[in-house]
């Protein structure tokens, strides 16, 4: 991976793309995102914030947190991603919990060189995660999804979108993120 290439992309804070969210929600962002994804915003937001009330950090998670060597945790995503919005309380914990890790957000359709660093199987999916050390150096990459919920995604690959997002969100209600701290635990441990 090219560190120029990360160097040159454009990263948003926590704050910036709630920032965003809400200027999307509140129809002051019509010119990057089509009126058409607008539901699909608005309901990420909502599933987000009842994952942000709901959620707990298990002790093994907290305590990976607590003694990483990443000094960064770079998600790629879009506002209309459902894995995506899934990740972001997550990931304001992890900043609460440990402030020497920096949480950047790079908008894929903005950051198509960074993207292409990171297709999955030829693909731009979304969201993946990747965690950088004090030299700048990738150290893990995660996405898009988690393991049960990549399987919810292909047991309903063949569904209308509307059962897909209802089942994955149902699970997403359901999990708490739980799922998804267990697979960080063995990348926060990276080094």
């Amino acid at each position: 991976m090219n560190n120029t290439i990360i160097s040159q992309s454009t990263f948003l804070t926590l704050e910036s793309y709630d920032r965003l969210i809400a200027a999307i929600v509140e129809g002051n962002n019509s010119s990057v995102y089509k009126d058409s994804m607008k539901p699909y915003i608005l309901a990420n937001q909502l599933l987000e914030q009842k994952i942000q009330k709901g959620i707990s950090l298990n002790k093994k998670f907290f305590n990976a947190i607590l003694k990483t060597k990443q000094t960064s945790l770079c998600l790629i995503t879009e506002p209309w991603c459902l894995d995506a919005c899934v990740l972001l309380p997550l990931m304001r914990a992890v900043e609460i919990a440990n402030e020497n890790i920096r949480i950047s957000i790079a908008l894929r359709d903005q950051n198509e060189d960074l993207m292409n660093q990171f297709l999955t199987n030829g693909s731009k999916s979304i969201p993946i995660l990747f965690g950088l050390d004090v030299d700048s150096k990738i150290v893990f990459r995660w996405g898009p999804r988690g393991a049960e919920a990549q399987r919810l995604a292909n047991e309903f690959k063949e569904a209308p979108l509307e059962i897909k997002i209802e089942q994955l969100t149902a699970f997403y209600l359901q999990d708490l993120t739980q799922e998804i701290q267990e697979e960080w635990i063995g990348l926060l441990n990276a080094e």
